[in-house]
């Protein structure tokens, strides 16, 4: 059983999981504003706050599986360490019942690199430029595919899969660009 209640464990309505409304949490008992928690469930049940808050909207917002991508590129081919019935991302290892896998697989490959970046100790993420971001990993990818200036860095912290946006040469123009432009003008 997961102890972190997600898009997939609650199971409200078979497409539920796919709408924009579904907000995971649990119901730990009987709660009375003011007052608290006046008694406890035995072990928290997994729920949607949206449903168990105010009740489901109306009208429902369009079921889109998009809301529920785990990725850039879900791939759910293997079972892994998931439970019966359910699959493994091949690309970020999250597990999905399989009657989702399928239409998960289905969707459409976004921009990104099979890295998670955030794996990275801070300090190796850090580029020589303050506010700046790289991933050696990334460098690495990139050389190995016969790319001479293959892009690793970030004007931003990256989030896991996120493609990046420079090359070295990018980001001395970037940069550059941006200095010219803070320069006085002189008169």
């Amino acid at each position: 059983m997961e102890k972190t209640p997600t898009r997939f464990s609650i199971g409200i309505k078979p497409d539920c999981w796919c709408r924009s409304c579904l907000w995971p949490g649990y119901d730990k008992g009987s709660f009375s504003i003011g007052v608290g928690y006046t008694s406890y469930h035995k072990t928290p049940k997994f729920v949607c706050m949206t449903n168990h808050t105010q009740g489901c909207p109306q009208p429902l917002p369009q079921p889109d599986p998009e809301n529920g991508r785990c990725c850039y590129r879900p791939t759910y081919k293997k079972k892994g360490s998931a439970p019966t019935g359910w699959q493994t991302c091949d690309t970020c290892e999250t597990q999905v019942p399989k009657w989702v896998a399928k239409e998960l697989n289905a969707l459409p490959t976004l921009a990104g690199v099979p890295c998670r970046h955030s794996e990275l100790q801070p300090e190796i993420m850090q580029c020589t430029f303050p506010g700046w971001f790289e991933c050696s990993k990334c460098l690495v990818a990139g050389l190995r595919t016969g790319n001479p200036s293959p892009k690793w860095r970030w004007d931003h912290r990256p989030q896991p899969f996120e493609a990046p946006q420079f090359t070295t040469e990018e980001q001395m123009v970037f940069l550059e660009q941006r200095w010219r432009s803070s320069e006085p003008k002189s008169e």
